[in-house]
């Protein structure tokens, strides 16, 4: 990228990687923001904060039912 100012004078900087790209990903701060930022809009804060904290704790769930609000029991809706 290359900045010109008014004087002529010429600012360049590259990137070789851009943020969030796998070679240099968001840490999860700026990933809880970026979600935060394009779910709110559809959700609403309150409901964009429940999924995002949903969402962070399902590597720790054992099954996904609780996530999916499938039904408990033997049949599981069948």
């Amino acid at each position: 990228m290359t900045l010109t100012l008014d004087d002529g004078t010429q600012w360049r900087q590259e990137v070789a990687q851009a943020y969030g790209t796998a070679a240099h990903p968001l840490d999860s701060a700026a990933l809880d923001n970026k979600f935060r930022h394009c779910v709110s809009p559809v959700l609403g804060r309150e409901a964009a904060d429940q999924l995002l904290q949903q969402l962070w704790a399902l590597p720790s769930l054992s099954v996904l039912d609780a996530l999916l609000g499938a039904p408990t029991g033997d049949n599981h809706g069948v």
